[in-house]
This record gives C-alpha cells, structure tokens and sequence, in this order.
C-alpha cells in the first residue's frame, strides 16, 4: 500500500500561474489539485480534504476574499489553513483584509520557491500530525477493548510529535507533553506537572485569561483553532504559538481531557510585525518626500520667477540700447528659465505619483481621452493629426488625474515625434489580460532604435537634443511609476521610419 500522500488545493484563474506554483510545488511530498476559479475551489474542497490551499485574490466571479470567507464559514473546511498568493495587491489594507477573512498568510509576488515551499511545509507538517493524531484516537475510541495498547499508542503519538503537543485533564492534572514543547520551551515534564504550573509559567500575564479560555472548551465536540499566544520559555525567550485544541475519550475515571497542539509562528511574527513597521516608515517617509518635494518646488521656483521678471524689467529698460546680441542673450536665459521651471513641475509631478490623496475608482476612458483631447487640442490642430479608438475602451480602477496624465504623455510623445511631412495618425486599443485591460497606442512616427527601448523609460532620459526636440525628459519615466503603481507594466515595440506601439496595462 503506498504511503498516503496530502494534496494542496492551488486556485488561479490564470494558468500560466498555476503551471508555476504546481512547479515550485513539485518536490514535495504532496498532491497538487488545481482549481481555475473560486467555485471549482470550492467543489474540490466538498470532494477531498487539503493540508492546505493557495489562493489568488483577483479572480473574475468569485474573487479570493469571497472563497476564503466561504470556507471559514463551513465546517469541513473551517481549519483548512489559506495562504493568499498575489502579485496584484501589496498594499497594506489588502494585506489586513486577507487576515480578516481568515488568511493564516499573505504572499506577495515575486517570492522565493524555497520561502514558499518552506511555508506550505509547516502546514503539511501540521496536517500530518494531526492526521495521525486523529486516527489514533479513532482508533482509541473504535478498540475500547485495546484500550491500553490504543493509549501506548496516543502516547508515542503525543511524545513524538514534531509539534508542541499536550495533554490534560479537566482536574488540572498533565497526562503527556510531546518532546518537541520540553525542547522548545525548556521545560521538562516534571516542572509542569499541572495545567496551573504550566500556563502560569508560559503565558505570564495572560495566564488567568488562558486558564479561563481553557476550562471553557471541555466538552467541545470538535477541535477548534484557539490562535496565537506568546509563551515564555525557561531561559526568558517569547515565542508566539498559534493553538489548536480538541477533546479525547473521557478516563476510565470519567474526567474529560483535552490536547492542546501548537505551530510555532514566531518567525512569521515577526517577519509580519516588521512589515508593518516597514509600512508606516515607508508611509512617513513618503509623506515627508512630498511635503519636501512642494517646498523644494516651490523655494526652487520663486527664484526662476524673480529671474523672469527681471529679464522683463532688464529688456523694457534697455529698450532700443539693446542691441540683437543682447536680446538673444536675454532671450536664451529667459528660456532656460521656463524650461527650469517645467523640469520643476515634471519633477514634482513624477514625485506624487501613487499618492495616498489620490484614490483609485472605476474610471470611464472615453471621458479620460475626452479630457486629454481637449488639453492637446491646439497641438492636435496643428499637425493635423488623427487619433482614432476603433472599439469603446474598457473601464479601468484607477485614479483620474493619474491616468489621465498617463495618456496625455503618451499621445504628446505620438504628436511631438512626428515624421516630416506626414500627419500623425494614431490608433488606441485595447484588450484583456487576466484581471487587467492592456491598452496599445499606435503611431506612424519617427520610430524608436530597439537598443533604447528601456532606456526611454528613465527619468531625464533624452534620444534627441532640445533644439531637435523639446521636452524634459520625464513624461515615460511619469508613464512607467504610474502603471507600475497600479500593479501594471508597461513596454514599447517600435521600428525606425516606422512607427511605435507602446503598451500598458491597467487593473480593469
């Protein structure tokens, strides 16, 4: 009879992931089960239990959050330990939402195949122990003629086990500790010898709330997960335990017992106390950047303003004095002054995006290009361009100042980088990709050389001089933190004499 195997439940409406995840799964000693979509997950956990499941959040239909909430409200999968697995939302609300609707992590992309395989071992371990702990004590209950080889049995069980297990009953009295919580917390069987002894001495403060808590659950029909505690160890160290704990067969003196397991979740902890640490000092230091960056733009253009005027004032006062030589050098520090000017503007501009203040919506694009048609109006006029939408654009979740801005740079560029002699025509559409719109601005411009396809991206990153063209060299690089900040990415193929397409992809 082959040695049984614990399958995890992988969920991902796209399946180039799952292909992906099935692979980092690969060497572990477990099935993997995939599931395209929340309700195919959920037919799989009717038909088969899982140690654990991976679970995409952007999903059309049912999204994660929805499947997470569903499982945690049914019994036969309430346990079923869920572990979100996104690349889509790395925000810090996201994260609180997956641990509200009952994640016990929360994986952002790209991760580690060693990190992630680390992660679902625990659970597999877990899965496993508990496996073997309830059928033994099936077995316990179904030989009751056996009864003390069934307890030799639960007691290698309990002692063995590769997790802090232990067991009491409901008069106080210790029956069995596992050698994995003695080695954990340094402390032997015989310095606990009672539940007092044991939660006075692990659990500090707490410990009356623990007793309280404990004494509560005799008589529970099932084992129920308790969650995270701090306990204390014999040499003062704090290790955080995440509890589950169940009933057993009653003594032959009829007192009720309870074991208790743990999964020692000190390191995950941690690393989720940091993150949060991380992301209020990544919030201030972001609110102080832009308060610095308005100031710095401000104090940095009231000089250029001041400068301005006074080449004014210099030009009016000189009046016919001034000779041509004179005029253009007014004329050329006059227009270095503009252009300082907007380089501010742009760099401020390219500071805020992402902001905070800025939040996303379902955004109408034919209003969005309505808006920047109307901006590149004059421009537009100009060169007799043609921009043409052959289909209705798709709604996008994003803010409308931002994504405007975004499609403005990119038609500007469409327009400025024009062939001689030839009208810009300019085509956009746009398609699905997974949970984003992916959007194509066709142009029949001057074309862009494949060597410079990621360097036009950069900030200050120019191919051509100002006197060839103008501009500070910032629109794309604003292009690119925006799409990026939407989870989004966004590239250029081009030919020379040509033409470009650049692409971009928004949440939809």
């Amino acid at each position: 009879m082959s040695p049984f195997r614990p399958s995890i439940l992988i969920v991902d409406d796209l399946p180039a992931n799952l292909v992906a995840l099935e692979k980092v799964l690969a060497p572990m000693a477990a099935t993997v089960v995939k599931a395209h979509s929340g309700n195919e997950a959920l037919a799989a956990c009717i038909d088969q239990d899982f140690a654990a499941v991976l679970l995409d959040i952007d999903m059309p239909g049912m999204d994660g959050y929805e499947v997470a909430a569903f499982l945690r409200g049914e019994a036969r999968t309430a346990r079923l330990p869920i572990l979100f697995v996104t690349a889509s939302y790395r925000d810090e609300a996201h994260e609180l939402q997956g641990y509200g609707a009952g994640a016990v992590d929360y994986i952002e992309k790209p991760i580690s195949d060693f990190i992630l395989r680390s992660k679902v071992q625990v659970f597999l371990d877990l899965y496993n122990s508990r496996r073997r702990l309830e059928e033994e004590l099936a077995r316990s209950e179904a030989m009751r003629s056996e009864l003390i080889e069934s307890e030799e049995r639960l007691r290698h069980a309990v002692i063995d086990a590769p997790i802090p297990v232990l067991m009491h009953a409901e008069d106080g009295e210790i029956l069995l500790i596992s050698r994995r919580l003695s080695e954990a917390t340094g402390l032997a069987a015989p310095e606990i010898p009672t539940l007092a002894a044991w939660v006075d001495r692990a659990f500090g403060p707490r410990a009356a709330e623990v007793r309280t808590r404990v004494a509560s659950l005799f008589g529970i029909p099932a084992a129920q997960p308790i969650g995270e505690y701090e306990v204390r160890t014999g040499d003062g160290r704090v290790l955080t335990w995440d509890f589950h704990i169940g009933p057993l067969p009653p003594l032959p003196d009829g007192r009720r017992v309870l074991i208790s397991m743990a999964l020692d979740v000190t390191e995950t902890r941690r690393a989720r106390d940091a993150l949060e640490r991380s992301v209020l000092d990544l919030a201030r230091s972001n609110a102080e950047l832009e308060t610095f960056a308005y100031v710095a733009s401000h104090d940095l253009r009231e000089p250029l303003r001041m400068v301005t005027m006074y080449l004014s004032l210099l030009e009016r006062r000189l009046g016919e004095t001034l000779d041509d030589e004179g005029r253009e050098f007014i004329d050329f520090a006059r227009d270095g002054a503009v252009r300082m000017d907007r380089l501010i503007l742009d760099l401020l501009e390219y500071s805020r995006v992402g902001r905070v203040d800025r939040p996303a919506q379902d955004l109408d694009l034919d209003e969005v290009l309505a808006a920047v048609t109307h901006t590149l109006g004059t421009l537009i006029d100009e060169t007799g361009a043609e921009i043409t939408v052959p289909q209705p654009l798709p709604k996008v979740h994003c803010n409308f100042s931002e994504v405007t801005r975004l499609f403005q740079n990119v038609l500007a560029n469409a327009l400025k980088y024009r062939r001689p002699g030839a009208p810009p025509r300019i085509t956009i559409t746009s398609e699905p990709e997974g949970g984003f719109q992916r959007f194509c601005v066709a142009d029949n411009g001057i074309g862009i050389d494949r060597q410079y396809f990621q360097r036009i991206f950069g900030i200050f990153q120019r191919l051509h001089t100002r006197e060839q063209y103008d501009g500070t060299g910032i629109g794309l690089a604003v292009c690119k933190k925006t799409v990026e900040h939407y989870g989004g990415r966004i590239w250029v193929d081009s030919e020379e004499g040509v033409g470009s397409r650049f692409f971009f992809t928004l949440p939809g």
